[in-house]
């Protein structure tokens, strides 16, 4: 009876198995004379078959529901291991590879004792804006972990890319969020020198050639190897756009934001033909 009312269900396509159905079923098998005992055979059958049917949708769910949670663990990303093993070691190790012909050993002195010498390194502060800004490679201080450093050698859309045995290895920013709050050093080639009003020098002559390149506010009094008042003015300007001390003094920070600002040198027009 079971069977065969699950059989009209199917075949008439409906949602569940209703007593009318179970009852045309017992009909269809139960033939012969309609006497009172057969009805109540009838009637009886009916009552096993909806019984059948309870018994086993619940078996069936009490099997689903007793199946074990087997999910497999998911594997921890490889970011995480590259932050918790970041060290100032790889980090000054990473920084030099960047800087050509710069060795590990002064990128340490630089960011750790300061100084003059090939390469300087400063402390500053930010967000992934500036460092997508600056084109630079920097070194994170993270916090959460003994002496982290990681190097970030580039930052793109919402990823950064950590600088790791010579490899660019790619992750998401947010990952790094929550150990960095904004520290980083910088180094780049440079002397560490200090220009101030009053010097006069080729270095000086340098720097007006590079602030007359500034697309906002250019620096429009000439050339010349004399650090005077006017280009005092012109650098406390400058510092205060971009949030620098505004001291007038044109030391390597001022430099490095003002050679990342300055458009490039037009090229030299080719010498006229005979």
């Amino acid at each position: 009876v079971a069977d065969r009312a699950l059989m009209a269900g199917y075949a008439r396509e409906t949602a569940q198995i209703h007593p009318a159905l179970v009852r045309q079923a017992a009909a269809e098998v139960v033939v012969g004379d309609e006497s009172e005992a057969s009805r109540g055979w009838s009637r009886g059958l009916v009552v096993a078959a909806l019984a059948l049917v309870l018994a086993v949708s619940a078996g069936t769910i009490w099997s689903l529901n007793a199946v074990p949670n087997r999910a497999k663990p998911q594997a921890a990303p490889s970011w995480s291991h590259v932050l918790d093993a970041a060290r100032a070691e790889e980090a000054w190790r990473e920084a030099a590879a960047l800087l050509p012909g710069v060795a590990p050993a002064q990128v340490a002195r630089a960011c750790l004792e300061g100084g003059r010498g090939v390469v300087t390194c400063h402390r500053l502060s930010g967000n992934w804006s500036l460092l997508q800004w600056l084109e630079r490679p920097v070194i994170l201080r993270l916090h959460g972990a003994d002496d982290g450093l990681v190097t970030v050698s580039s930052v793109s859309g919402q990823e950064a890319a950590l600088s790791l045995a010579g490899q660019a290895i790619r992750i998401p920013r947010a990952q790094i969020e929550s150990r960095w709050r904004g520290e980083f050093l910088v180094a780049w080639p440079d002397s560490g020198a200090v220009l101030a009003p009053g010097d006069r020098s080729d270095d000086v002559a340098a720097v007006k050639t590079r602030a007359a390149r500034v697309p906002v506010s250019p620096w429009g009094g000439g050339v010349s190897r004399d650090y005077g008042p006017d280009f005092e003015r012109w650098v406390r300007g400058f510092q205060r756009r971009h949030g620098l001390t505004e001291d007038g003094v044109a030391g390597p920070v001022t430099r490095l934001f003002l050679a990342r600002e300055a458009l490039p040198e037009p090229p030299a027009d080719p010498p006229e033909g005979d």
